[in-house]
């Protein structure tokens, strides 16, 4: 077919053939840019600590998963490194999952990486995104991602 070729028509919201997606979305949740001269690896298995709030300081549903992915540098492309069910963090506590007896619970692996876990250059972004039903309020101070990498600069 000819790009140019046919007649011009109004594409709206409320036409019969579109429609408002309504099933899980996955959202960026987070992201840290890694600096000038560094190389950042995580290690695998990782073990990530995580509360997170939706508005009125709910807990976002158990149902809920988050990504770790990685954007490279000068790329909009995200790269899923592991894919973590949020059903652990709903039910441990920060000072559980900081536990050493709550570990095994909240490590998670990167497949196909191997156990020298997972390198990123500067200037690459390592990600957490979400699928969730409720929203994660982003201005809550109860909010907590955290996970250890390690630094070569």
């Amino acid at each position: 077919m000819n790009p140019s070729a046919g007649r011009p028509t109004e594409i709206i919201i409320n036409d019969p053939n579109a429609s408002f997606f309504a099933g899980p979305q996955r959202l960026r949740l987070w992201e840290y840019l890694v600096p000038v001269g560094v190389e950042l690896k995580i290690q695998n298995p990782f073990r990530l600590i995580a509360k997170l709030y939706g508005a009125g300081n709910v807990q976002i549903p158990a149902s809920s998963k988050l990504y770790l992915a990685r954007i490279r540098r000068g790329d909009f492309e995200i790269e899923d490194l592991a894919e973590i069910p949020y059903a652990p963090y709903f039910s441990l506590t920060i000072d559980q999952q900081l536990d050493a007896n709550f570990a095994e619970r909240i490590t998670h692996v990167i497949e196909n990486t191997g156990r020298m876990g997972y390198a990123f250059d500067e200037g690459d972004r390592l990600a957490i995104l979400i699928e969730s039903t409720l929203a994660v309020d982003t201005t809550n101070p109860n909010n907590r991602i955290q996970f250890t990498g390690l630094v070569n600069n």
